[in-house]
């Protein structure tokens, strides 16, 4: 973590964390923009492939996890957290094919989101539960104007929502078990292994030589930039703040599609988005419900 910190120069707190945190979520959102020409050429699938290769070559190269080996328990959790992390990719990214970016980032959310929600099971958290629910069933419903909800689509929205609530269980069990962002370079480079025969099994002709660096070029983006600004953020900010924050990504995925894509929202579709934004950041702002206390034995 000293080597990438320092060389990429924050170690000494010149980048303020919120703005990394940010960062993460720009250019994942960037990045599923900025493929949409790659994926109408070589599919989500052979994209996915290249993007993980790309980022598993860089992040090894970086933090040689090789030399802290840690067990086969702290390896088999990176890998799983490497599965998960492929399943997203692939599941967003090939969502991004068939739906609007805003819509498959805020139907994505709620993995993350539900994850809170049953952390707690309180009254409130099922109000939030239908609120965020309720809003979901606003964006998807079919509109006169605005974006379009493909069936294949919103599965595959769907399938990137399981995957990222895994991402976040697993990062936890391997943040806890490997130093600096050696167990993310392994986590990424079984996410590559895994995606690499179904890319590979999809192509039909060798691509451009022009689409597979552009796919390189994407992996730099997601998953290298997004999940290495996202660790250094959570680890400087603190779990609270980082999670008000991350609120703000299907509003950041609205943005992009509609600058880059000129993916406009219908007017109920926008507020559906709001809903979900309000309903994420309730349960980071809400305080926690107090620890039930166990009865003494003299009371029982």
């Amino acid at each position: 973590m000293a080597l990438i910190e320092t060389r990429y120069g924050v170690a000494s707190g010149s980048v303020p964390a919120p703005l990394m945190a940010v960062g993460s979520m720009v250019s994942i959102q960037m990045a599923a923009a900025l493929a949409q020409p790659v994926i109408e050429a070589m599919g989500a699938f052979a994209l996915t492939s290249l993007r993980l290769a790309t980022a598993a070559a860089i992040l090894l190269l970086l933090t040689r996890p090789w030399t802290t080996w840690q067990g086969i328990r702290s390896a088999g959790s990176a890998f799983a957290l490497g599965a998960a992390l492929a399943g997203y990719s692939v599941c967003f990214f090939a969502a991004t094919a068939w739906l609007p970016l805003g819509m498959v980032t805020t139907i994505s959310f709620i993995g993350p989101l539900g994850l809170s929600l049953l952390a707690t099971r309180r009254v409130l958290d099922g109000m939030i539960a239908l609120l965020a629910a309720a809003s979901v069933a606003i964006l998807v419903w079919p509109q006169d104007q605005g974006w379009v909800a493909a069936p294949v689509g919103l599965a595959l929205a769907l399938a990137s929502a399981l995957c990222w609530a895994a991402y976040i269980v697993l990062t936890q069990k391997v943040g806890a078990a490997f130093s600096g962002m050696q167990g993310l370079a392994i986590a990424v480079t079984a996410a590559a292994l895994i995606a690499a025969p179904v890319g590979l099994g999809t192509l039909t002709e060798l691509p451009d030589l022009r689409l597979v660096a552009m796919a390189c070029a994407l992996g730099l983006l997601s998953p290298l930039m997004t999940t290495g600004l996202e660790m250094l953020a959570l680890r400087r900010m603190g779990k609270r703040p980082f999670g008000i924050l991350m609120s703000l990504e299907p509003a950041i995925g609205v943005g992009v599609g509609l600058v880059l894509l000129e993916q406009v929202p219908g007017v109920a579709q926008g507020i559906g988005v709001l809903g979900v934004i309000v309903a994420s950041a309730l349960t980071v702002i809400l305080p926690a419900p107090a620890p039930r206390e166990m009865p003494r034995a003299d009371q029982a």
